[in-house]
């Protein structure tokens, strides 16, 4: 299958696409009507663009594009508007906020609709191509843009351990299913020797985070945008930004949300202070040393691990087998393709 297109080369092939005829059920949106208006409502909400990014697809009928815009003073980012388009009745429109490196260009899309999401299929008028809505979301991404430099933060200031880089990457790929095996291959080379300077620990949720994250800039363009924000979502399930506490222990980690397959026991929520830390891991010995006591009683192989391992993001010990169920109906193809 035929690679997206990037760049100039995806700019022309999305103006030169042939718009659809409209039907009673079906109004199609044209890519440069969309265009003209991102730019022209951006400029009037008083901000400058400062660079446009582009993909297609599928000979210009679906279209991405990104307008980088100068918002606020940050060393890392750029509040960023972004479209996704298409000439088939497959994919509704979508646009988005969000952030975009300034160094490396991978992006950050935080899944609020009342922070600048919108969606709406082909269907009559869309809103928010209305005029002043697309300069009233740019004008109100204050909170979002709070949100997202908050986040990054957190995420430059914990510390992963193998086991949870290799959760997280592990639920993208088989669960999620939005990587597939030319994007985890980008992602070990990153891992091993990374292309780029990220100002923080290599083993930061920050650096994997990046690593996935330009891996995904070779996403289809059609489901781009869902797959950047289930991105945000995979760590968001590990560090919950929303806990108003930080730490560079995971034992913050939501495995009670994480694992709902039961592939290891659930867990309730521990906050990333000091003094929890020390419950859990009191807690956590507990519980080895019940299990233990009646291990020799048990028809089930139990396995002990220390309560520091727990603490780290490793799995808990339990007597039920693991169901794995989830990871065999993985039908993806390897390649990015046309849609």
């Amino acid at each position: 299958m035929k690679r997206a297109l990037h760049g100039m080369s995806a700019y022309s092939s999305i103006l030169s696409a042939e718009l659809p005829a409209k039907t009673k059920t079906y109004t199609p949106i044209r890519h440069s009507d969309i265009i003209n208006r991102v730019r022209t409502e951006i400029r009037d909400a008083g901000f400058k663009i400062v660079d446009e990014k582009y993909r297609s697809s599928n000979e210009g009928k679906i279209a991405l594009g990104t307008f980088l815009i100068n918002y606020k003073s940050d060393p890392d980012i750029y509040l960023a508007a972004s479209f996704v388009n298409s000439y088939n009745k497959q994919y509704a429109f979508r646009f988005n906020l969000g952030g975009v490196d300034k160094v490396t260009g991978i992006s950050m899309i935080l899944n609020n609709s009342s922070l600048g999401s919108y969606k709406r299929v082909h269907k009559g008028n869309a809103d928010i191509l209305a005029t002043g809505k697309i300069a009233e979301f740019v004008g109100d991404a204050g909170e979002y843009w709070d949100s997202l430099i908050e986040h990054k933060a957190m995420l430059k200031e914990i510390t992963l351990s193998t086991d949870v880089r290799d959760l997280i990457l592990g639920k993208l790929f088989f669960r999620n299913k939005v990587l597939n095996g030319m994007q985890m291959n980008i992602i070990e080379n990153e891992i091993r020797k990374p292309s780029f300077t990220y100002g923080t620990d290599e083993e930061s949720a920050w650096s994997l985070y990046c690593h996935i994250a330009l891996a995904m800039k070779e996403a289809r363009p059609a489901t781009w945008m869902d797959d950047q924000t289930c991105l945000h979502e995979a760590f968001d399930d590990i560090i919950n930004f929303g806990s108003r506490e930080r730490g560079t222990s995971i034992v913050g980690l939501t495995t009670k949300r994480f694992f709902s397959s039961g592939a290891v026991e659930k867990h309730d929520k521990v906050e990333l202070s000091k003094t929890k830390i020390e419950e859990e891991i009191a807690k956590a010995e507990a519980a080895v040393s019940e299990v233990c006591d009646t291990e020799e009683e048990s028809s089930i192989k139990v396995t002990t691990i220390k309560a520091s391992d727990f603490v780290k993001g490793k799995p808990y010990p339990t007597t039920e087998a693991p169901d794995y169920s989830f990871l065999a109906d993985d039908d993806r193809s390897d390649d990015v393709g046309e849609l």
